[in-house]
């Protein structure tokens, strides 16, 4: 069996890598795009990641927008 050079496999990624950043331009230019069903999939599970991903960074604190320390319930009352 004979191997398939590496440059093939560089020229290959490369090919694929561009032809999805033309896929996410014209979705970016037209958010309407009509897409096949495998790609609405992939974008409403990709969607749902990262908001999943920025709802735990922002419960430990290291996302932009951070809660103010809970307070015990005996401190409320002997603030007021």
């Amino acid at each position: 069996m004979s191997r398939i050079p590496e440059t093939l496999y560089i020229q290959a990624f490369a090919e694929i890598v561009a032809e999805i950043e033309a896929f996410k331009s014209a979705v970016y230019e037209n958010p309407n795009l009509e897409v096949e069903e495998d790609f609405q999939r992939l974008r409403q599970k990709t969607f749902v990641f990262g908001h999943r991903q920025r709802r735990v960074e922002q419960r430990v604190g290291r996302g932009p927008a951070t809660r103010a320390p809970r307070s015990e319930p005996g401190e409320q009352a002997a603030e007021q």
